[in-house]
């Protein structure tokens, strides 16, 4: 596996690790402010304060990429309960990264198995307590033709599953929240024997807690850490030793942030994480490059963000509006090691820096809230109302009903 796609890999599991759920159009048009502000994402992370949102139907519409991608979820009040159902959320998880890896891949796979969308569960209860699950799963059983027998006894079968439980307690001061993931899938040849497996667990916790929270200020701090480890196993035959690779992921940070509500309508969102430090380990033996060897390859990728900044502005225009804005910026430390069986160890390293600014509005009619994020290129080109193709007026939308 090349340096970029390990780098892509790294990244897209990072965003799993960390919990970072957000493809709501606040808090995108805030600069993605995890941690630092209240909102309804929250229930993803802390579970336990669905008992903010208990009476709330959300659906957000999600167009900023190249595949439209919309969900739909309902927090329901249940005698003493509170009751969360969330349909088609991303996973985050394309199980065809490992089922297609090279060296690794199935002959007869072609892709397809498809694990990137759940159905997700919370139920809330005590006032301050959540806990839930979210599933996923697909599968299929193709014929193997014997041109020796003429028969179809035998199939291919594909399957995949993801699992995932979660817990937290939220209250005025603290949240709290811990997910485990278990995550997977198989594709086997009853004919010839060849078999793939894949299996994955993750382990992510989060904490948050308000130093101060007042009509004038609201300070606090927060922490997440995340494991996440990857086991792949490909055995090409029945009479062939199998041949396994080991990924592994860790993730720590923490930060401290603040609302400054300058008046009833105004609020100014700032947060500071001082350090954020992310690992992948990337474990793959030299067999079958090398007969017989029992020797592996390790490549290490170690990031480091020091600092990272958000800044935002939420402002009440009028009775019906809200303007949103803000910005997201980085700065990246980055440190390979290839560790490769009869070859010296040895480094690259790297310093890179991020920055993304969105600006959203939000329209309140009623109980219905149209929270939007502006097209960027939308304020300098304009829309295409003639011909070509249009990037739209907004890349992403939620819309809230508050009953």
């Amino acid at each position: 596996m090349n340096k970029k796609a390990m780098l892509l890999m790294f990244m897209a599991l990072v965003l799993i690790s960390t919990g970072i759920l957000a493809t709501e159009s606040r808090f995108t048009a805030l600069g993605n402010p995890y941690g630092y502000i209240r909102d309804d994402t929250d229930v993803f992370g802390y579970p336990g304060s669905i008992h903010r949102y208990n009476q709330t139907i959300i659906a957000e519409l999600d167009n900023s990429s190249s595949q439209v991608d919309w969900s739909m979820g309902a927090n329901l009040p249940l005698l003493n309960y509170k009751i969360g159902i969330y349909m088609n959320r991303a996973t985050d998880v394309n199980i065809d990264n490992y089922l297609m890896l090279p060296s690794f891949s199935h002959s007869d796979y072609n892709g397809g198995l498809d694990i990137s969308k759940k159905v997700e569960f919370i139920i809330g209860f005590m006032e301050k307590f959540g806990v839930g699950f979210a599933t996923s799963m697909d599968s299929y059983k193709t014929p193997i033709y014997n041109p020796t027998t003429q028969t179809y006894k035998k199939n291919q079968i594909g399957k995949a599953s993801y699992l995932s439980f979660f817990g937290g307690m939220s209250d005025d001061k603290m949240d709290l929240g811990v997910r485990v993931r278990l995550s997977g899938g198989s594709i086997e040849n009853e004919e010839s024997k060849e078999e793939l497996t894949v299996d994955n667990f993750g382990l992510h916790a989060s904490g948050r807690y308000y130093i101060v929270d007042n009509d004038a200020v609201a300070l606090m701090a927060k922490a997440s850490f995340g494991l996440d480890g990857w086991n792949v196993e490909y055995k090409p035959s029945a009479t062939i030793k199998s041949r396994e690779r080991t990924d592994s992921f860790m993730m720590f940070n923490a930060g401290v942030g603040a609302n400054f509500k300058i008046d009833e309508n105004n609020t100014v969102i700032v947060g500071l994480t001082p350090f954020m430090l992310q690992n992948a380990s990337y474990e793959r033996p030299t067999y079958p490059s090398i007969p017989d060897s029992t020797f592996t390859n390790t490549d290490n990728i170690s990031m480091l963000y020091f600092p990272e900044y958000n800044i935002a502005l939420e402002s009440q225009i009028l009775s019906w509006l809200t303007g949103r804005i803000g910005a997201h910026q980085s700065y990246q430390s980055m440190v390979y090691e290839y560790d490769y069986h009869g070859s010296p160890v040895h480094e690259y390293y790297s310093y890179d820096k991020f920055f993304d600014m969105n600006l959203g509005l939000a329209f309140n009619f009623g109980k219905f809230t149209v929270d939007t994020v502006i097209v960027k290129e939308l304020l300098f080109d304009g829309p295409n109302f003639i011909g070509g193709k249009s990037n739209g007026i907004a890349s992403k939308v939620s819309v809230t009903y508050e009953y």
